[in-house]
């Protein structure tokens, strides 16, 4: 009897839904954004009371470190290295208070596995400030950086578009993330010794504090299964 119940049920409820694509919602693609390119993983539910959602996982990345030299008077210049690298991992959660499901808000977090905003100045040919003439020896070198959370809250809106026969999509992403006060690292040799800049590092920190939103912008293009 047991046997029997099990093959009915079998039949009736488990075999239809094998049948179903497995893959249906799932849509994958890349992205260009303000947080750099990357690619992008997403689940839509089909079925109430949770068709309205959507979830997603995404990956960017953006990085500089050209070095750049900047003309000043009298033929003086002086030379910034940066060093600039961005990873980030994003889950988020998409609303869709709409029927048609193009409108959307957004939560979420971010985590920043990868955050260096560092840069070193130096002069080879020393710099002439307001009739001051630093010489390059005196110059020395100037190390900095500043660091926000690690981790980030997100909150914007977007907009997904199903274009050819409802399985490449095109979206847009607009939103902030939400990255604490920043903190300062400021190494220095040189003239810069003589000041009382140490000092005025828990002020500049304190005059930054407003800088804690992170704009976010984001195009994406990609396939439904």
């Amino acid at each position: 009897m047991f046997t029997k119940l099990v093959v009915i049920y079998l039949v009736l409820f488990a075999l239809p839904v094998v049948a179903q694509n497995p893959f249906n919602g799932l849509r994958v693609g890349g992205h260009a954004s303000t947080t750099g390119i990357g690619a992008e993983l997403s689940y839509q539910f089909n079925s109430s009371p949770w068709s309205s959602w959507r979830i997603r996982g995404a990956y960017s990345y953006v990085g500089f470190n050209k070095a750049q030299q900047f003309g000043m008077d009298k033929g003086k210049s002086i030379d910034l290295r940066p060093n600039l690298e961005k990873k980030v991992a994003q889950l988020l959660v998409d609303y869709f208070p709409f029927r048609r499901k193009h409108w959307h808000l957004t939560g979420g977090m971010a985590y920043n596995f990868e955050q260096r905003y560092r840069f070193e100045a130096s002069t080879e040919t020393g710099l002439s400030l307001g009739g001051i003439v630093i010489e390059a020896k005196d110059f020395g070198i100037i190390q900095g950086g500043v660091r926000w959370n690690t981790l980030m809250p997100y909150l914007g809106i977007g907009y997904l578009a199903n274009l050819y026969k409802n399985k490449l999509w095109l979206s847009v992403d607009l939103g902030s993330y939400y990255m604490g006060s920043p903190r300062l690292d400021i190494t220095y040799e040189g003239f810069l010794e003589t000041t009382t800049l140490d000092q005025e590092i828990p002020k500049i920190e304190h005059n930054l504090r407003n800088y804690s939103y992170y704009p976010y912008l984001a195009m994406g293009l990609g396939w439904k299964f």
